[in-house]
Protein backbone atom coordinates (compact mmCIF):
# COMPACT_ATOMS: atom_id res chain seq x y z
CA UNK A 1 0.00 0.00 0.00
CA UNK A 2 1.61 3.47 -1.01
CA UNK A 3 1.28 6.24 1.61
CA UNK A 4 1.70 9.58 1.65
CA UNK A 5 2.46 12.04 4.70
CA UNK A 6 0.66 15.47 4.89
CA UNK A 7 1.10 18.35 7.01
CA UNK A 8 -1.86 19.91 8.20
CA UNK A 9 -3.17 22.58 10.39
CA UNK A 10 -5.50 21.14 13.14
CA UNK A 11 -6.35 22.40 16.35
CA UNK A 12 -4.39 25.40 15.65
CA UNK A 13 -1.32 23.10 14.88
CA UNK A 14 0.33 21.68 12.59
CA UNK A 15 0.02 18.11 12.38
CA UNK A 16 0.89 15.09 10.30
CA UNK A 17 -1.36 12.67 8.52
CA UNK A 18 -1.03 10.07 6.49
CA UNK A 19 -3.15 9.04 3.56
CA UNK A 20 -3.37 6.14 1.32
CA UNK A 21 -3.46 5.91 -2.59
CA UNK A 22 -6.16 2.98 -3.03
CA UNK A 23 -5.30 0.23 -5.12
CA UNK A 24 -6.78 -0.64 -8.60
CA UNK A 25 -9.83 -2.92 -7.12
CA UNK A 26 -10.75 -0.38 -4.27
CA UNK A 27 -10.16 2.56 -6.25
CA UNK A 28 -12.97 0.83 -8.71
CA UNK A 29 -15.07 0.21 -5.96
CA UNK A 30 -14.98 3.33 -4.68
CA UNK A 31 -15.72 4.99 -8.05
CA UNK A 32 -18.19 2.87 -8.18
CA UNK A 33 -19.98 3.93 -5.13
CA UNK A 34 -18.92 7.70 -5.57
CA UNK A 35 -19.49 8.51 -9.14
CA UNK A 36 -22.21 8.72 -11.45
CA UNK A 37 -21.53 8.39 -15.95
CA UNK A 38 -22.50 11.46 -17.98
CA UNK A 39 -22.66 11.44 -21.49
CA UNK A 40 -20.43 14.38 -23.35
CA UNK A 41 -20.61 14.64 -26.76
CA UNK A 42 -19.63 11.20 -28.06
CA UNK A 43 -17.79 10.62 -24.26
CA UNK A 44 -18.93 8.87 -21.41
CA UNK A 45 -17.51 10.53 -18.18
CA UNK A 46 -17.27 10.13 -15.14
CA UNK A 47 -18.39 12.45 -12.47
CA UNK A 48 -18.01 12.65 -8.68
CA UNK A 49 -21.08 12.11 -6.53
CA UNK A 50 -20.41 15.89 -5.42
CA UNK A 51 -22.78 15.46 -1.82
CA UNK A 52 -20.63 11.90 -0.87
CA UNK A 53 -17.17 11.70 -2.28
CA UNK A 54 -15.59 14.20 -0.39
CA UNK A 55 -16.51 12.55 3.29
CA UNK A 56 -16.29 8.84 1.51
CA UNK A 57 -12.14 9.31 0.21
CA UNK A 58 -11.71 10.70 4.16
CA UNK A 59 -13.07 7.58 5.54
CA UNK A 60 -11.43 5.39 2.70
CA UNK A 61 -8.07 7.25 2.79
CA UNK A 62 -7.20 8.69 5.65
CA UNK A 63 -5.24 6.06 7.42
CA UNK A 64 -3.39 8.63 10.51
CA UNK A 65 -5.40 11.51 11.74
CA UNK A 66 -6.34 12.93 14.99
CA UNK A 67 -10.37 12.74 14.46
CA UNK A 68 -12.16 9.85 13.57
CA UNK A 69 -13.73 10.02 10.03
CA UNK A 70 -16.96 8.33 10.85
CA UNK A 71 -20.29 10.61 10.10
CA UNK A 72 -21.16 11.51 13.00
CA UNK A 73 -17.21 12.80 14.26
CA UNK A 74 -16.67 14.82 10.77
CA UNK A 75 -20.31 16.44 11.46
CA UNK A 76 -19.47 17.22 14.86
CA UNK A 77 -16.59 18.97 13.85
CA UNK A 78 -17.26 23.16 14.74
CA UNK A 79 -13.81 24.89 14.61
CA UNK A 80 -14.13 27.00 11.32
CA UNK A 81 -10.26 26.55 10.86
CA UNK A 82 -10.75 22.52 10.96
CA UNK A 83 -13.34 22.57 8.74
CA UNK A 84 -11.33 24.41 6.39
CA UNK A 85 -8.40 21.52 6.62
CA UNK A 86 -10.33 19.45 5.83
CA UNK A 87 -10.66 21.19 2.14
CA UNK A 88 -6.81 20.77 2.16
CA UNK A 89 -6.95 17.01 3.16
CA UNK A 90 -9.82 16.61 0.43
CA UNK A 91 -7.65 18.03 -2.06
CA UNK A 92 -4.43 16.09 -1.02
CA UNK A 93 -6.34 12.79 -1.28
CA UNK A 94 -7.76 13.50 -4.67
CA UNK A 95 -4.47 14.41 -6.16
CA UNK A 96 -2.81 11.51 -4.90
CA UNK A 97 -5.41 8.99 -6.27
CA UNK A 98 -5.94 11.12 -9.28
CA UNK A 99 -9.91 10.83 -8.53
CA UNK A 100 -11.91 13.05 -11.08
CA UNK A 101 -9.77 11.99 -14.07
CA UNK A 102 -11.26 9.12 -14.87
CA UNK A 103 -13.07 8.90 -18.80
CA UNK A 104 -14.32 6.32 -20.75
CA UNK A 105 -14.66 6.58 -24.46
CA UNK A 106 -17.83 4.63 -26.00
Amino acid sequence: MKTKEIEVMWDGKKTKMKIKRMGWEEKNDFLEEYMEYKTEGNRTVLVPHPLKIRAGALRKCLIEAPFKTDPRSLNAIENPEDYKSLDVIWKEIESFNELGNEEKKN
